[in-house]
């Protein structure tokens, strides 16, 4: 007794106590990376989840999810520690702007009427820019209202020393470096599924795919310039893109072939007499032959395109069947073609642009310090260029990650892949171009009228340190089963 408003005890009851955390404000303390390392061994888990969460701690649940239960603009943390060490995540907790991850550099506009916003660029339109606030709030200016705008040399995380003390930092690292399970709307096969709605929001000429750990990119199957599908905007578990930037931005990305390098397709340059690499011929989306949906944690549906030539002459019919899926940090993209005619025969022909191609992000460039790899040991894009492979991986180190794409050939396609890999971002599985590739003769894939000819490719999206293409090769060749992909030709 005696905490009352008159001093006196006894004879009271129904009244409430409200706890509080600490406001948060400058601590004095400017600690390092050393120091919150030396401070690990007190760390409390459980402290660093209520400063994380906390609307009063430093706000780190504004920007980043960590269970699928919100899109943040931040990179997504779950599995968080099994991508990175202990010491990357103080470093990115310590000195946000030592390593900065390309798109997640602080943008400032400043708009005509003096009012100035700083954020994480999310999308840019001709008409519109939208940016992510420290806030958590996003903001969409019309570009004819902004009067400056720059890209920042920081990144757009808030700077916490000062903030944060040395312990406090261990607490938060602490709880970060133990999430390790999947988000809730990345669960593997087996797993319960998720409404569509949360994963695919479907506009008349794309699908935006997402998962618990934030937007995955766009499936376009209509396009007025690029006439075949294609993923374009493809981001890793982090955020980051791992494909150019589509369409390229001039100064910024190269901007050549950009109707022809969207982000991730398939393409044939030489295809029953007609080009459906350089946008000659098209690849016509009539229907959804499985509407888009999520079975067992995994995106899937099915598109059935005619293929017209030049003169608009229906040549055939191809079925395009995707699946999305992750784990471990991972996604997958498993691209099935199924060609098919009733009323002549198909003919593949000999071209360096035949295939399952991508283009990976500027950054990631061999031309800026990345680096191809393939199943068969070799090194650079010239090395590699040509040569028979499972797979290739194409990746650059950026900050505390690594991203890349690894595109993989179905063991079980008609026959093995070449690869056509340049130092400039692209990379082809070609399975065609035998003479073009400088592996033998011409090579001439004839499909009778009647019959259905089908190849397999995939993608997987990562950007973990320590990421394995040969695990992700293992973990693929699960998914098949050991099944044909391909009709022997």
């Amino acid at each position: 007794g005696g905490n009352t408003v008159d001093g006196q005890a006894g004879g009271k009851s129904q009244y409430s106590v409200i706890v509080q955390m600490q406001s948060r404000g400058v601590t004095g303390e400017a600690a390092d990376v050393e120091q919150v390392l030396s401070a690990m061994p007190q760390a409390s888990a459980k402290r660093g989840e209520v400063l994380f969460r906390h609307p009063q701690g430093p706000g780190c649940f504004r920007c980043h999810s960590v269970d699928g239960s919100r899109n943040g603009f931040g990179p997504g943390l779950a599995e968080l520690g099994r991508r990175v060490s202990l010491r990357q995540i103080v470093q990115s907790l310590v000195e946000p702007s030592a390593v900065i991850t390309e798109g997640f550099r602080l943008q400032t506009v400043v708009t005509r009427d003096g009012l100035q916003h700083a954020g994480v660029l999310l999308e840019e339109s001709g008409l519109t820019l939208t940016l992510g606030l420290p806030t958590g709030e996003r903001i969409s200016l019309p570009k004819e209202q902004i009067e400056e705008r720059r890209s920042e040399p920081i990144s757009a995380m808030p700077v916490l020393t000062g903030r944060l003390s040395a312990q406090e930092f261990a607490d938060l690292a602490a709880w970060l470096s133990g999430l390790t399970e999947p988000a809730a709307g990345n669960l593997p096969p087996g797993g319960p599924g998720n409404a569509v709605s949360d994963r695919i929001q479907r506009k008349e000429d794309r699908l935006i795919l997402s998962d618990g750990d934030g937007v995955i990119g766009e499936y376009v199957f209509r396009d007025p310039k690029i006439l075949r599908p294609y993923f374009a905007g493809l981001r890793s578990v982090s955020g980051f893109q791992v494909t150019r930037h589509h369409p390229p931005r001039p100064g910024v990305d190269a901007v050549d072939h950009d109707t022809m390098h969207p982000g991730l397709w398939l393409g044939l340059g030489e295809f029953t007499g007609s080009d459906f690499w350089r946008n000659k011929g098209e690849w016509r989306h009539v229907k959804f032959a499985e509407e888009p949906r999520v079975e067992n944690g995994e995106i899937r549906f099915a598109t059935i395109s005619e293929m017209r030539n030049e003169q608009g002459e229906v040549l055939g019919s191809l079925m395009t069947r995707i699946r999305v899926l992750s784990r471990s940090g991972q996604r997958m993209i498993v691209w099935t073609a199924e060609f098919s005619s009733e009323g002549r025969e198909l003919v593949f022909g000999d071209q360096e642009e035949m295939g399952f191609g991508a283009r990976v992000a500027t950054p990631l460039t061999e031309k800026s310090g990345g680096r191809i790899v393939s199943s068969a040991g070799r090194s650079g894009a010239a090395a590699t260029w040509g040569q028979a492979a499972d797979w290739c991986d194409y990746s650059g180190t950026q900050g505390l990650l690594r991203p890349g794409i690894t595109l993989l050939a179905a063991p079980a396609n008609f026959r093995g892949s070449w690869w056509h890999n340049r130092d400039y971002g692209v990379f082809v599985a070609n399975p065609f171009g035998r003479e073009a590739m400088k592996q033998g003769d011409r090579s001439e894939v004839r499909v009778p009228r009647g019959e259905v000819f089908r190849v397999e490719f995939a993608a997987v999206l990562h950007d973990a340190a320590e990421y394995s293409a040969e695990s992700a090769w293992q973990w693929y060749l699960e998914l098949s089963g050991g099944q044909p992909a391909a009709s022997g030709r």
